[in-house]
C-alpha cells in the first residue's frame, strides 16, 4: 500500500468516526435531564409526539435577551414613507399593469 493510499484511508476513517460521534451521540441536554425513556414504540405517531415533547422541553428553558430593543437609536427609527396613489406621485400609478398575468 502506498503512502498516499494510507493517508487517504486514515482521513476517511477519521471522517467517519467524526460523523458518527456528531450524529449518533446523545446531546448533553438529553443525557443530563435524568429522564429515562422506558417505552420505545414503533408507532410513527407516538415517535412524532415524543419528538415534539422533547423539542418543547428544550424550548421551555429558552431565554431571549430583548435589551437590544431598548437602544435609543433603534427607538428613534421611523417607518419608511411610501408614496401612495392618493399623494399624486406618478410612480405609484404607473408601476405596471393591474393584472400582470393576463396575456397581451
Amino acid at each position: 500500500m502506498s503512502r498516499q493510499t494510507l493517508i487517504i484511508v486514515i482521513i476517511i476513517v477519521l471522517g467517519a468516526a467524526g460523523l458518527w460521534f456528531f450524529f449518533f451521540q446523545s446531546s448533553p441536554d438529553e443525557a443530563g435531564t435524568g429522564e429515562e425513556q422506558v417505552f420505545v414504540s414503533s408507532n410513527p405517531d407516538v415517535q412524532r409526539i415524543e419528538q415534539e415533547l422533547s423539542d418543547l422541553r428544550r424550548l421551555k428553558d429558552l431565554h431571549i435577551d430583548t435589551s437590544i430593543l431598548k437602544n435609543p437609536f433603534l427607538q428613534s427609527l421611523e417607518p419608511p414613507r411610501i408614496p401612495s396613489a392618493t399623494t399624486g406621485t406618478s410612480t405609484a400609478t404607473t408601476r405596471g399593469r393591474p393584472n400582470p398575468f393576463l396575456p397581451f
